[in-house]
């Protein structure tokens, strides 16, 4: 990952589309939650995935992952800052009755 941001870098230097370079990359639905602070001074974040592995995932070799997603705090100057990591209980999390408490996000919604 830290060759790569610093190709990605070295492109936008070089094309001048972006002022600044890129200090975070974040990718997802990667089955391992992980936050590792690079040589370079970049951050790679990987989101883990809501659901716990299905049959696709046991074929490419995914039996278990612990499931949840990144929460971080961003200000000008400091890309992460305080972060934690949310466990999300598959048992738990497919109760309807919690619906009641905080209304599932559905597209079209206003936010």
């Amino acid at each position: 990952m830290n060759a790569q941001i610093d190709a990605l870098n070295a492109r936008i230097v070089n094309l001048g589309e972006i002022p600044e370079q890129f200090s975070l990359v974040a990718v997802g639905h990667v089955h391992t939650g992980s936050v590792t602070h690079l040589p370079n001074g970049g951050v790679f974040l990987s989101n883990a995935c809501l659901i716990p592995p299905d049959s696709y995932a046991n074929t490419i070799g995914i039996f278990s992952c612990t499931c949840g997603q990144w929460l971080w705090e961003s200000v000008p100057g400091h890309i992460i800052g305080d972060q934690r990591f949310i466990t999300i209980d598959p048992k738990v999390d497919g109760d309807v009755s919690l619906e009641d408490i905080v209304a599932p996000y559905l597209p079209g919604d206003e936010l």
